[in-house]
């Protein structure tokens, strides 16, 4: 029995009113910090994180909606893919589902220096880490048939692919990263 085996057997509790407690809990302290009106850009945050439907799916890599998108104390807390291995979220019925987001492993305790965020591709002393992916593809089960969008050239830890669709089913597969065996990706949430 692998971690994913493992944290199929904790039942986490329902408390009613828990949801509308978050989201009021969590636009208190955003005023506070952010002043009242809320920011545009704010807002849009809170309301993607707020209105995830990640947590109605059955996924079949567990790991990956827990919340956490670093390595634990452990160092795992990932789902580790080959190459063309298939991450499924599937719904009950078709959900609208305005984008998803996804969180790369980026080796962030390696010993070269790590890439600053806006740099020119060519510049010495920088390398893309070998664990990030690459390219990856995301299919859409739409009721009008599958939409794929592919990624080919991705040399960042977290992406956003916005789309505006319905959808039963999301796919992630990952092609290739910068020179690892193992594609490892920490979190995908839709929303």
């Amino acid at each position: 029995a692998g971690r994913d085996d493992d944290r199929k057997e904790k039942y986490p509790p329902e408390i009613p009113g828990s949801d509308e407690t978050l989201r009021e809990l969590c636009y208190q302290r955003a005023k506070e910090i952010y002043g009242d009106p809320l920011p545009q850009i704010v807002q849009a945050r809170l309301e993607r994180e707020l209105n995830s439907i990640t947590s109605e799916a059955v996924v079949s890599h567990p790991v990956l909606i827990n919340g956490y998108d670093r390595p634990d104390e452990n160092g795992i807390n990932q789902a580790q893919l080959r190459k063309g291995e298939k991450v499924v979220y599937s719904f009950d019925s078709f959900k609208k589902i305005k984008g998803v987001r996804l969180v790369f492993d980026s080796d962030l305790n390696r010993p070269e220096k790590n890439m600053p965020y806006n740099f020119p591709l060519q510049i010495k002393g920088y390398k893309t880490p070998k664990t990030l992916v690459k390219s990856y593809k995301l299919i859409f089960s739409t009721p009008d048939g599958d939409l794929e969008i592919t990624e080919n050239d991705n040399y960042q830890r977290l992406n956003f692919k916005y789309v505006d669709t319905e959808a039963n089913k999301v796919t992630f597969i990952p092609l290739e990263t910068n020179g690892d065996e193992i594609c490892r990706v920490f979190a995908m949430d839709i929303f």
